[in-house]
């Protein structure tokens, strides 16, 4: 488990020691969207696998450096906003650090395959609808490795819209989610 934690992170650590560092941009880059989960039968309070689509909120920070290799760090969080606690809700949140390339097809288009990692919780939140007393709550936990594919098109000379897809893999099943956003570069 321990090895599972380091790894990522002392690659991570080696890559950017190999890299120079004297210039490129930070960024700060929120996204909403909707993710689409699929929660294993043993962790859902209904013995059976669930899939569930919730709207998403992501937040990232980063670095571009000059050589078009991206690392960032993200928070997300996605739940049910909808139905007001009256069902089940599976809540998922991630904190991720990742590594990906910009491939600039033209000065105003930019494909970013992403790989990275992330600490996950999932919290099972047992609806008031049909249940008689107290509502169960579930916690889950772990880390695991994710993609995203961001497609990101120049608005100004440090303004980008982007669309964003990732795959998420958890230990309790995986989530697929689709996320618009934009993107704020500064030096």
């Amino acid at each position: 488990m321990l090895n599972k934690k380091i790894g990522p992170l002392f690659g991570l650590v080696l890559f950017l020691s190999c890299l120079n560092v004297s210039s490129g941009e930070y960024f700060f880059n929120p996204e909403i969207g909707r993710n689409d989960a699929y929660v294993s039968a043993d962790l859902t309070l209904t013995g059976e696998r669930v899939s569930q689509s919730n709207p998403m909120l992501s937040l990232k920070f980063g670095y571009q450096f000059d050589t078009q290799w991206v690392v960032s760090g993200a928070y997300s969080f996605s739940t049910d906003l909808l139905t007001f606690g009256a069902i089940d809700d599976y809540k998922i949140r991630n904190k991720e650090i990742s590594l990906g390339y910009a491939f600039e097809f033209s000065n105003n288009f930019t494909i970013e395959p992403t790989v990275g990692y992330n600490s996950w919780e999932l919290e099972v939140v047992e609806g008031q609808l049909f249940n008689p007393g107290p509502e169960d709550i579930e916690l889950y936990n772990g880390d695991d490795y994710f993609w995203h594919l961001v497609t990101r098109y120049k608005l100004s000379l440090q303004n980008f819209i982007n669309l964003t897809y990732s795959k998420y893999n958890y230990d309790f099943g995986q989530s697929e989610a689709i996320k618009l956003g934009f993107s704020v570069y500064f030096d």
